[in-house]
This record gives structure tokens, sequence and C-alpha cells, in this order.
């Protein structure tokens, strides 16, 4: 259904910031220990995202736990790990596994980043 008066892009842009918003207080409120009111700062952006049909920004759909609905923050209650061409995050609470394929970048092992332009190998 269209709205009248306003354009689309401009309730993307609201709906987008109103989502990193959100997402933001989710972070602090994990930061702080109140894991409940991250879970719900988490599950409304996600709910308005759905509802504006607005993607989630990619930064932030990395680090939200599909199984518990927390925000991942790697020294806090997340892992993350490179395996194979893939960059797996692990939520520490729950135990699910986030994978992303880094399939088409240029991926340095730990090995290749010792040799440089400068080594003396």
């Amino acid at each position: 259904m269209r709205r009248r008066g306003i354009r689309k892009g401009i309730w993307v842009y609201i709906t987008t910031r109103r989502i990193e918003f959100l997402l933001s207080l989710a972070n602090d409120a994990l930061k702080t220990g109140e894991e409940e009111r991250a879970r719900s700062y988490v599950k409304k952006a996600l709910r308005l995202g759905e509802k504006m049909n607005v993607r989630l920004p990619r930064r932030w759909k990395w680090y939200i736990c599909k199984r518990c609905y927390l925000p991942l923050l790697p020294p806090l209650n997340a892992r993350v790990r490179f395996y194979g061409g893939a960059l797996h995050i692990t939520c520490l609470k729950c135990g699910g596994v986030r994978r992303v394929p880094l399939h088409g970048k240029e991926v340095k092992t730990s090995q290749e980043k010792g040799k440089g332009v400068f080594s003396a190998s």
C-alpha cells in the first residue's frame, strides 16, 4: 500500500536509522548485563525491518544470533574464527554458529601475512 505524500526512499531511510538506533541500544544493554532488554531491542528491530520491507545493514546482520536473538559482541559473548574460506561466529550463550563465506575476497592466512615486501625471508 502506497503512503501518500511521502516517497518510499524517505521511509527506507527513517526505518534504517531506527533499526540502527535499536541495535545500538541492544549493544549497550548487553554490555551492562541486561540480556532480556537487549533481546527485546533486537526483536523489535527485526520486526520493524520485516514490516517496512527493509534489510538489515550487513554489519549488523552478521552479529545477531538467529537462535537466541542476542547481539554478538566478540569478546563478551561470541567467538570469531576463520575456517577454510569462511568466517565462523559462534554465540557463547546458546552455541549457535553463523558462517559467513568469504568468496571472491582476497584472504590472507597467518603464514601469508608475515611474508610482506620488507620481510627478511
